[in-house]
């Protein structure tokens, strides 16, 4: 049966469609005070370079680039578990995944530094 969606799959794709907008609806609720946009224009403007100036200062400066990411996200309200969000919906298929970039020593670090 050609042309027709397998329900598995469309439930699956459903399934991640609804779990990436509830993410985006909690982004944009802990950054209210900061940014004033709806759910699509914080996945469409802000998440692109959150997740650039959240991640680079990782992988370019490593442990030297904590401290900008924590304040970054102490500036927008954002988590730690924010930051995982932020790196999950920013990732895409046949993209190189950020975190493989990111050493185990700057992750500790990174972790260690928003835990205080």
């Amino acid at each position: 049966i050609g042309g027709r969606p397998e329900f598995p799959q469309w439930l699956g794709n459903n399934s991640k469609r609804n779990k990436f907008d509830r993410l985006l609806q909690e982004l944009q609720q802990h950054t209210r005070l900061v940014c004033s946009c709806n759910k699509t224009e914080f996945g469409l403007d802000y998440i692109p370079i959150l997740h650039s100036r959240l991640t680079r200062p990782l992988i370019d400066q490593e442990a030297e680039g904590v401290s900008q990411v924590v304040q970054l996200l102490e500036e927008y309200d954002l988590t730690r578990e924010d930051w995982d969000n932020i790196l999950e919906l920013s990732h895409y298929t046949g993209r190189a995944d950020v975190m493989s970039l990111i050493t185990t020593k700057v992750k500790s670090a990174f972790t260690r530094t928003y835990n205080k």
